[in-house]
């Protein structure tokens, strides 16, 4: 008699959560943002004991992304930031000294907290001061020179001139001037001017990238990310030869190529002050060969012939020296000319086929991607996955970073899901536990792998004919459930079982 009242019960309850799937945003509670998102609280008492919410937009430590134009309102949030070249991530924006009037100047980084901006959003202008962490001094337009100096308070002379208007690019930040708009931050040789705006490849001079202050410090010379590697020697770039997914297959440079995932590489930090260095396209890692001078692709291990140390030269490249060998990144042939393979040779002095510019990138990414890695990148996960879910175009991206030594979001894969008809109700941002791992029947179906996601909204797979596996509806890429989103069998079953409980959820137009 138990046992059949408390299977009676435990349909009840499930029945109920299944009847649940609709929002209730009477349950969220707002974020204050006026992004019209919302904190999801966690259902069940179980894991509300086990997880603690990750307070919703308190923003990551991660690189800010800037792959989707912002259009008015705060760009980024208020903060300190290390603000560096977009073609050359290793060169900082920074002051010589504390004196009010010196030039800004852009310098290889070090740890010093001149080379250090806090941004503070000015709401009425819609716009930023910009002031030096060492100096105490602000960001300041001078003729066509870019200065420190001492603030000016709201409404005095030259005001305005300490007041910057912030853009996101797809490659990079523009920092414009409020009292001259047609004047934009820009590199000139060592020196940060105030010029009119470029076009072409000279607009890569007025696009900076900005990275928390957080915790900075050069003992690791790379930040963790995704960059191209350019050599210093001329205008190519290292890739895997043919693009091929094989395991010893040789390293190249070639001529640069647009949205080629090829030439994408994420830069890891491993283990102290050692760096593995992973093709996007291909899965591999830069591998010394042990038995000749060859640099090949191989999946990664962990081995010491794939870990690499990174040096910063006065210039601001940087030199790539092996673990297991010694030596160093380098061309073979001493020419940087496109289809020349990779080697390892003999450190040397001021030999640029040996030195390597570092360009941060999200490029080979597609619009949606980059949209929810901006959205990832801008809130904390308490796990070292984040979910996106792209409700316009049905789909979910899971994301994943190495929460512990700060890395940057990488998107690890994407799926078609389906998701609920009632536009109105459901954007708004969760956290991932375990619910259950099937239904036995609801309204004439089963679905299996349950995992809540905030907001009494479910993730799920596609639906089935009772208490079997033969597919009632399977259709994946439309509207055409009650609000839970619906993916194929083996993908529901891998964020049930593989992605942490607490992991950030954010579903979006």
């Amino acid at each position: 008699m138990k046992k059949h009242f408390a299977r009676h019960i435990m349909i009840v309850v499930l029945a109920a959560a299944v009847l649940l799937c609709v929002p209730f945003t009477s349950w969220a509670v707002s974020d204050g943002s006026g992004s019209g998102l919302t904190t999801a609280t966690i259902e069940t008492p179980e894991d509300q004991a086990k997880i603690t919410p990750a307070p919703v937009f308190a923003f990551t430590k991660q690189q800010v992304n800037m792959k989707m134009k912002s259009v008015g309102g705060q760009v980024i949030p208020d903060g300190s930031y290390i603000i560096s070249s977009s073609s050359n991530a290793q060169m900082l924006v920074g002051v010589p000294n504390k004196k009010n009037g010196s030039a800004v100047k852009l310098a290889k980084q070090s740890n010093s907290k001149l080379k250090v901006w806090t941004f503070t959003y000015i709401k009425s202008s819609d716009s930023y001061e910009i002031r030096n962490v060492g100096s105490k001094l602000v960001l300041t337009l001078n003729g066509s020179n870019i200065v420190e100096r001492k603030a000016i308070s709201r409404g005095g002379s030259g005001y305005q001139k300490q007041r910057w208007l912030v853009t996101a690019t797809s490659t990079g930040y523009t920092i414009q001037s409020l009292a001259n708009k047609k004047v934009y931050l820009t590199v000139s040789g060592s020196k940060i001017k105030g010029l009119s705006k470029k076009t072409g490849k000279k607009a890569s001079s007025q696009k900076f990238w900005l990275f928390n202050a957080k915790n900075w410090t050069t003992s690791n010379v790379v930040k963790s990310g995704a960059y191209v590697i350019k050599s210093a020697a001329g205008n190519v770039f290292v890739q895997p030869l043919g693009n091929k997914v094989t395991d010893g297959a040789r390293s190249v440079v070639e001529a640069k190529k647009n949205k080629n995932r090829a030439q994408i590489y994420n830069i890891q930090l491993h283990k102290k002050g050692l760096y593995k260095i992973v093709n996007v396209g291909t899965t591999r890692a830069l591998t010394a060969s042990t038995t000749s001078d060859k640099v090949i692709e191989q999946k990664f291990t962990g081995a010491y012939a794939q870990l690499w140390k990174a040096t910063l030269d006065d210039d601001g490249s940087v030199q790539f020296r092996n673990k297991k060998t010694g030596k160093v990144l380098d061309i073979a042939g001493g020419q940087a000319a496109a289809g020349r393979f990779l080697k390892q040779a003999v450190a040397a002095e001021d030999v640029d086929t040996q030195k390597w510019k570092l360009s941060p990138t999200i490029t080979g990414l597609n619009t949606m991607q980059a949209k929810a890695l901006q959205r990832v990148s801008n809130m904390k996960s308490a796990t070292d996955y984040s979910i996106a879910i792209d409700l316009t175009r049905h789909y979910l991206m899971l994301f994943k970073h190495d929460k512990e030594a700060d890395t940057a979001w990488q998107l690890d894969d994407s799926w078609r899901v389906s998701n609920g008809m009632n536009k109105a109700t459901v954007e708004w941002v969760g956290t991932k536990y375990r619910f259950y791992e099937t239904n036995p029947e609801y309204k004439g179906y089963s679905a299996y792998y349950w995992s809540g996601m905030g907001h009494a909204q479910y993730m799920h797979s596609i639906i089935y004919y009772p208490g079997t596996h033969n597919v009632q509806d399977g259709a994946l890429g439309r509207s055409n459930s009650s609000g839970c989103v619906r993916m194929s069998l083996s993908n529901a079953k891998y964020i049930y079982y593989e992605v942490p409980n607490g992991t950030r959820v954010q579903r979006y137009y």
